[in-house]
């Protein structure tokens, strides 16, 4: 009969008992917790209602470090979309403190009548940014 060492056995229980809260074992610094970097757009969708081809709009979003440690970084930002419709400015700073924000515009100059949706695509590291990626609807509304 196999029996382990109770070190291990502690060791075992230790991560079991606290799944998600470690990211990595590098080297000689051992386990790396996960830092509750997290990130909220305000608002969550950017609607604009009732723009038409030969008009423009401009919706400000508010990009929010919502964790209480680490450093929010904001690697790019990018528009998701059929064409050239949307627009966004870049950040003042792309490194955001638990509760320090960032205003970035959003700029919807449709080229006909026909709403076409997109996405504000925010790459960071937050740890609610699944796969590196924070989205924000864009969404023109007809009206």
């Amino acid at each position: 009969m196999f029996r382990f060492p109770v070190r291990s056995l502690v060791w075992l229980a230790l991560v079991v008992a606290a799944p998600g809260t470690i990211t990595s074992c590098g080297g000689s610094k051992g386990f790396d917790a996960v830092q509750n970097i997290e990130i909220v757009a305000n608002p969550s969708e950017v609607r604009f209602v009732g723009v038409v081809k030969g008009d423009q709009e401009t919706r400000d979003v508010e990009i929010r470090h919502a964790g209480d440690e680490g450093t929010l970084q904001i690697e790019r930002l990018e528009i998701l979309q059929a064409k050239s419709e949307f627009f966004v400015t870049d950040p003042d700073k792309t490194l955001l403190e638990p509760g320090e924000s960032v205003t970035v515009t959003i700029t919807y100059i449709p080229e006909d009548n026909v709403p076409d949706a997109g996405t504000l695509r925010i790459h960071c590291n937050a740890v609610n940014a699944l796969g590196g990626v924070f989205d924000v609807a864009l969404t023109p509304v007809v009206s």
